[in-house]
């Protein structure tokens, strides 16, 4: 006979981004996502001894499911707390839809809302909804133990530190840093607890290798080691490689493909010793695609390259973002078009396809975009495949939103209800947003700076022959390094890569 499993008594949610299921299609980012730091909480709240399921609303919808059915899901369970994701701004009016939703089915379960987006807001976020209670600012994991603990023992669950939230219409700032110093002790996460289950919910599984702010100050940056930091953490603290080489295993039961996009904030020792330690686990040839993340700095020199390729790492994303030295120094990106390129090569020559990622800050003068366009065409003719070209998002806690005026910035975009245009606005194919673009300048209005991105993503898609001509001239390399990768694979990836290059966003 079958043993019924006991309810949970935390309830996790990734939200869409809107609660409605006929505009998962409509989204400007796919929203289908789910981020790690949710995952990491329910792996600490399983270890804590609390029953914990994870579920994906997106995923539901893409099923078939509608709202009356996600009621029907959830009217039988009474958890102890409720916890929603807000981790971008796409999800910013679905994560507080559903704390609407679930506040109605469950009026005397605490819901809580954290994440990057829900950290950069938090005070309006309490201020805006009356369905959440609590918003986490920074990592959540202790946080979200120290409430449920404090709901059993019914005491004062709104004053965990480290968090934010409302009382008789009076605004509670939780200040202290609340989180966990040895962040080996955080689990590992699996997917096994989230729901729907299906095969293949996760096709692509994202590793954190560290936290804390970034050791580069980048002002468009919301990790930048600056005062404005949204990090809890004074430095980088890294995982042991110990510990990211289990959590890599732990997801190769579920998933072949594994990308590391945290950057390692470029630590060219920490990055060689985790190429080495992966190489010595024999992981190479259990994952069918290794993406590794980094910024194209000095650093990163050709031994880093070998040593990733080696370990199976068979493409990089390189935010090299601009074309433009002067531009580069404006932003305090650390390295130049000179540094840049040597990056790209050293992947090339080493096996790896570099793919670049650019953007339009709205800084740009005329000679700015003309470099742009000359060290694109530059990168490509080395082997580098463009992945992505955005215009810039300027975000509170980041250097050019404080000290806008200083830059010559007229910020269009500033508070929680501005970015809800992000979760409302309806996809088109040429993925022009007027409305979500969140500053203009002196230089460039807003129209500007979508034709400068448009132009750009115009001049890739007339380079897809030289392009593609690049990768035939290069496969020996790539295939002697990655035997993993076959040709026709490796041809489909770049062109279904260029294929959404106009539709893309962010």
């Amino acid at each position: 006979m079958e043993i019924e499993k006991p309810m949970p008594e935390i309830l996790l949610f990734h939200p869409p981004n809107i609660l409605n299921p006929k505009a998962l299609n409509q989204s400007i980012m796919a929203p289908l996502m789910v981020g790690y730091g949710l995952l990491h909480i329910a792996s600490y709240m399983i270890e804590k001894g609390y029953g914990v399921e994870c579920w994906n609303i997106p995923l539901l919808y893409k099923m078939g499911f509608n709202n009356e059915q996600l009621m029907g899901i959830f009217k039988n369970y009474d958890p102890l707390l409720i916890g929603i994701e807000l981790n971008w701004l796409h999800l910013s009016k679905g994560a507080l839809d559903l704390a609407n939703f679930f506040k109605k089915i469950f009026p005397n379960s605490p819901i809580v809302v954290g994440g990057v987006h829900a950290t950069i807001f938090a005070e309006e976020i309490i201020q805006y909804s009356n369905s959440v209670d609590i918003v986490v600012k920074g990592e959540a994991e202790k946080i979200m133990n120290d409430i449920a603990i404090k709901i059993e023992k019914n005491q004062d669950y709104l004053k965990v530190a480290g968090t934010i939230s409302k009382k008789n219409n009076k605004i509670l700032k939780n200040t202290g840093k609340n989180i966990i110093d040895d962040i080996d002790t955080i689990p590992r996460y699996s997917i096994d607890f989230l729901r729907p289950k299906i095969l293949n919910t996760y096709d692509l599984a994202m590793i954190n290798t560290c936290r804390g702010p970034c050791s580069f100050n980048c002002v468009h940056c919301l990790g930048a080691k600056s005062s404005y930091t949204i990090s809890p953490r004074s430095n980088t603290t890294f995982h042991s490689i110990k510990w990211i080489i289990e959590q890599i295993q732990i997801l190769l039961d579920h998933v072949k493909k594994i990308s590391i996009q945290d950057y390692s904030y470029s630590n060219p020792k920490f990055i060689i010793e985790l190429a080495q330690a992966l190489q010595h686990e024999k992981l190479k040839n259990s994952i069918e695609y290794f993406n590794y993340a980094l910024v194209p700095s000095p650093e990163i020199k050709r031994e880093v390259l070998y040593e990733l390729a080696r370990a199976g790492v068979d493409n990089i994303d390189l935010g090299i973002e601009s074309g433009s030295n002067h531009i580069l120094q404006t932003l305090k990106r650390p390295y130049n078009t000179q540094q840049a390129s040597i990056v790209v090569k050293n992947a090339v020559e080493n096996g790896i396809v570099p793919k670049t990622f650019w953007l339009i800050s709205g800084l740009e003068g005329q000679e700015d975009l003309k470099e742009n366009f000359k060290f694109l065409k530059e990168t490509i003719e080395m082997g580098a495949i463009p992945k992505w070209v955005t215009p810039l998002c300027i975000l509170p806690n980041t250097q050019l939103f404080q000290n806008s005026k200083e830059y010559g910035i007229n910020l269009k975009l500033r508070s929680f209800k501005d970015f809800l245009k992000y979760s409302t606005e309806r996809f088109n194919r040429n993925a022009y947003y007027p409305q979500t673009i969140t500053h203009e300048t002196e230089l460039m209005n807003k129209f500007d700076i979508l034709k400068a991105v448009n132009d750009l993503k115009s001049f890739i898609l007339k380079k897809e022959e030289v392009i593609l001509e690049q990768v035939e001239k290069n496969k020996e390399k790539f295939f002697s390094t990655q035997p993993k990768l076959r040709e026709n694979q490796l041809i489909q990836r770049i062109k279904t890569g260029l294929k959404f290059i106009r539709g893309s966003y962010f």
